[in-house]
């Protein structure tokens, strides 16, 4: 497996996605028929799970790793909302 040490590769990869994410919100809805509007949210869902998947995915990577706090050892318990060492 090859290492990922071009950093210029993620954020290329996240800008088309911010961008496509982008394109959706410059939607006017209330242009949408009724039937294209339910058609787009029964599409939408979907990848807004894979989205979540893959978010998940690299969190337990991060985490694994004890690199998911801003001082790379921290619990990944702050970044879901919950109560890590220190907090509260």
């Amino acid at each position: 497996m090859e290492s990922n040490t071009d950093s210029t590769q993620r954020p290329a990869r996240f800008a088309a996605l911010a961008a496509a994410i982008n394109d959706l919100d410059s939607d006017d809805l209330q242009q949408l028929t009724d039937t294209a509007a339910a058609d787009e949210v029964m599409e939408l869902r979907p990848l807004v799970e894979q989205l979540e998947g893959q978010w998940l995915k690299r969190l337990a990577g991060v985490d694994g790793r004890g690199a998911a706090g801003p001082n790379r050892t921290a619990s990944s318990a702050p970044w879901l909302g919950g109560c890590g060492p220190g907090c509260g």
